[in-house]
């Protein structure tokens, strides 16, 4: 075997006739260090030729073995080291098995492999996963490019906040650049800002594109001058426009109070109905001499022929207790489109204890499921007809069909709807995976009132058995909503119905990262389809529970690559937790 001169400089003068463990040891690892791994598990091989008994060069050529990709002789090198469990917990060495088995991913062809390992890199919380980012972030894959920036958003070390910034500056694609846009935000990237404030300047970009990038603009400011402030509000772009309300409203400036009411006569409804929402988030004050609500563009505003503006107007006027603003709620959850009512009934649920009158009223006298939930919700806010809401609440989730909540048809309300969404190569299942964190939202709601069929409602949504297609890759795309009462779903570990059973232990573990359920998934586990057992996998690295370590240690020996690249990624969670 050939020696380089550097190599025998690294590891000093040592025969090769008489070399010792430790000096054998030593060589590798410097293969290692010099990144030639090959070169590494060359050297263990015949390192073990000479002492096939030693366990410090087992250990060594375990390491090599998974710097080259090679898992499964990595896995079975551990068991052999480890036979009947003792020194089972070395973390190092546990480690370095795992990361093996994401690193041969992260190089696999399949597609669906590829994401697994990103993730799974992700999941760690490692700074190993940084590289493995980077390298999706440049992908010539959308998808990978996507999944990649919701990943780095949740990590924000430097390499890739300045990735982001490339991708926000250059690309083509729209889903990615929405995603870029989200990123950018979650990161509080204020380098973003002159890219972002040049997309809400351009008329070619998508109405939820601009919107997006208008939000996250504003959560960038921590303060704006006076002159930047007056160009906004003055500006051509209607998008700008948009941005001057946004930061009114975000930083509470109430001095520009009658900028705002003067864009209240802008051509664009999208303008006029934000410079009302902005004005219903600022502190009272007088405007040319008159309250807010009297004021005689604010009060022309309920006649505004875009239903989205005269909504707005209302649910402004009603919070001042104007009852003409009731007379507009009327007209609309009466006799307008259903879209309107919605809309209406969400404007109307946020409106307090002015709306109260008119919630309760509608809540009996509509026929619409949607309608009934949004003035449900809104009731159980105020800490009225509390039971009568949540048994609307309760029957609703009884109904079929997808939904979701809809936060496009109006950036201030947001009314529940049926689902529009469609699917998306990042999420398997998009539209479900939505239905199912709407639900949640709505079961968290029933079980902190303490609802005496709360239980059953819970029961009801997990014998439903769909609650296992939410995997991680759901957890990364969207948000948490309202946490479910942990002792509800526990009580359901208990049940007779063992789908029951596994179906509460992946909600505890995915939703509230609670290991209670961890033994009944490790139990079903071997019933499972592939599907469940990925779920279960994740779920089990979510709850980070230690005793499972030896289970997923077993795991990486199975023949299934993404069934390894999953317990790899939560073997190293359960180890760090």
């Amino acid at each position: 075997m050939k020696k380089s001169f550097f190599f025998l400089a690294c590891c000093g003068s040592v025969s090769l006739l008489a070399i010792t463990e430790e000096s054998a040891a030593r060589r590798i690892d410097s293969f290692l260090l010099l990144k030639d791994p090959h070169a590494a598990l060359l050297e263990a091989r015949e390192a073990l030729q000479e002492f096939p008994n030693s366990t410090l060069l087992r250990k060594k050529y375990l390491c090599a073995l998974s710097e080259n990709g090679e898992e499964i002789e990595a896995w079975k090198t551990f068991a052999s080291l480890y036979e009947g469990g003792k020194e089972r917990e070395g973390r190092f060495l546990l480690e370095t098995l795992a990361w093996g088995s994401l690193q041969k991913g992260r190089a696999a062809q399949p597609l669906f492999v590829k994401l697994y390992a990103m993730m799974g890199a992700c999941f760690t919380r490692d700074a190993k996963a940084i590289p493995v980012l980077l390298e999706g972030l440049r992908s010539s894959n959308a998808m990978i490019r996507s999944v990649s920036l919701q990943l780095s958003a949740t990590m924000g070390d430097k390499p890739l906040r300045k990735e982001i910034l490339r991708i926000l500056e250059k690309e083509k694609n729209w889903h990615v650049r929405l995603t870029a846009i989200q990123a950018a935000g979650q990161m509080h990237l204020e380098e973003a800002k002159p890219l972002l404030q040049k997309a809400i300047a351009n008329n070619k970009i998508t109405t939820e594109e601009k919107a997006l990038a208008i939000i996250t603009l504003a959560t960038l400011y921590e303060k704006v001058e006076p002159a930047e402030m007056n160009m906004l509000l003055t500006s051509k772009r209607a998008g700008l426009r948009q941005l001057a309300c946004e930061l009114v409203g975000h930083l509470q400036l109430s001095q520009y109070t009658l900028g705002i009411v003067n864009l209240l006569q802008d051509h664009s409804p999208d303008v006029r109905m934000m410079a009302l929402g902005t004005l219903g988030f600022l502190p009272q004050v007088m405007v040319q001499g008159k309250p807010i609500y009297q004021h005689e563009a604010v009060q022309k505003s309920l006649e505004d022929s875009n239903p989205s503006v005269s909504i707005t107007a209302a649910w402004l006027l009603l919070r001042g207790n104007d009852r003409k603003a009731e007379e507009v709620f009327q007209n609309f959850l009466d006799k307008g489109q259903l879209e309107e009512k919605r809309m209406a009934s969400a404007a109307l649920a946020t409106c307090g204890s002015a709306g109260l009158k008119l919630m309760r009223e509608w809540l009996q006298k509509s026929e619409d499921v949607y309608v009934r939930v949004n003035l449900a919700m809104g009731l159980i806010g105020q800490r009225s007809s509390i039971d009568e809401s949540c048994l609307v609440i309760q029957k609703a989730l009884q109904n079929g069909g997808l939904w979701m909540w809809d936060e496009g048809t109006h950036p201030l309300f947001r009314s529940l709807a049926p689902s529009s969404i469609k699917h998306i190569d990042q999420v398997p299942n998009y539209p479900l995976v939505v239905d199912q964190m709407v639900r949640l939202d709505l079961l968290s709601v029933l079980s902190m009132l303490r609802y005496p069929k709360a239980i059953e409602a819970v029961q009801e949504f997990l014998k439903k058995g769909q609650w296992s297609v939410i995997g991680s890759a759901a957890g990364v795309l969207l948000e948490e909503g309202e946490e479910l009462e942990i002792e509800v779903v526990k009580s359901l570990l208990q049940h007779q119905d063992e789908e029951v059973r596994v179906e509460a232990a992946l909600l505890l573990a995915l939703r509230a990262r609670d290991p209670a359920g961890a033994e009944e998934l490790i139990l079903a586990y071997p019933r499972a389809n592939r599907h469940t057992k990925i779920r279960i996998l994740e779920a089990i690295g979510k709850s980070g529970h230690p005793q499972a370590i030896p289970f997923l240690v077993d795991v990486l020996g199975e023949p299934f690559q993404v069934l390894r690249i999953v317990a790899a990624s939560a073997l190293i969670q359960c180890l760090y937790q």
